[in-house]
């Protein structure tokens, strides 16, 4: 994703000063391989992790690879799922974030993910979402969509091309069977605008939301509780 960096230092600058960089449990929704809560722990170098994900590929790949080590506990459980939650362990957690998650998700899925984020947070504790988030009339973002597609083709590796190596590697092959099984059945839902996820905020008890970062269609949307 172009910019992803920025966007990860985006969504940690926001949970460092909404947590005051304290020892809070951090929860990664869609964590992938923790990319974001490997961010956001060197921020906030007294804090643990909790990275809840499907994949088995992706969750082993972080807990090989994320500098964060053992401050990462990872989960596997599934957000369509109404039971995820239970998979957790005890918080509380001073923040939530999701990023690169919600386009597998639809609009009642989301709205029942923000009403879980919001009863395991406390009053000021700060949800981060963070994924393609359209906004503006059906012009700007056909132009908004177009900007990121020239960013995404200056770019040699792309999501597609990760997976056909990583399926030519012998001892992944277990995990990445594992992966298909579970993940090939479902395909991307048509991305919400960012006003849909604005309402779906305010309407699970958030009582403070607004875009804090946004590239073309990508954006970061911050929630308070």
């Amino acid at each position: 994703m172009p910019a992803r960096e920025h966007q990860l230092a985006a969504i940690a600058d926001y949970v460092e000063l909404a947590t005051g960089g304290a020892a809070a449990a951090i929860l990664d929704l869609g964590s992938g391989p923790g990319s974001v809560a490997d961010v956001v722990l060197r921020r906030c170098p007294d804090a643990r992790a909790a990275a809840v994900d499907l994949d088995p590929w992706l969750i082993e790949l972080g807990r090989r690879t994320a500098s964060a080590g053992t401050r990462i506990g990872w989960i596997e459980a599934d957000l369509r799922d109404p039971a995820w939650v239970g998979a957790l362990p005890d918080g509380p957690y001073g923040a939530v974030t999701c990023a690169t998650t919600l386009h597998w998700l639809d609009h009642s899925e989301i709205r029942r993910l923000y009403s879980d984020a919001a009863r395991l947070l406390p009053h000021g504790g700060i949800l981060l979402v963070a994924d393609v988030l359209p906004t503006g009339s059906p012009g700007l973002q056909r132009l908004a969509r177009a900007a990121a597609a020239s960013r995404e083709g200056a770019h040699e590796e792309t999501w597609d091309r990760f997976w056909r190596d990583a399926r030519t590697v012998e001892q992944f092959a277990e995990l990445v069977e594992e992966r298909d099984r579970r993940l090939l059945p479902r395909r991307p839902r048509v991305s919400l605008p960012v006003e849909a996820h604005a309402a779906a905020l305010a309407e699970a008890g958030f009582r403070d939301v607004g875009e804090v970062w946004r590239l073309h269609e990508a954006a970061v949307l911050a929630a308070l509780r």
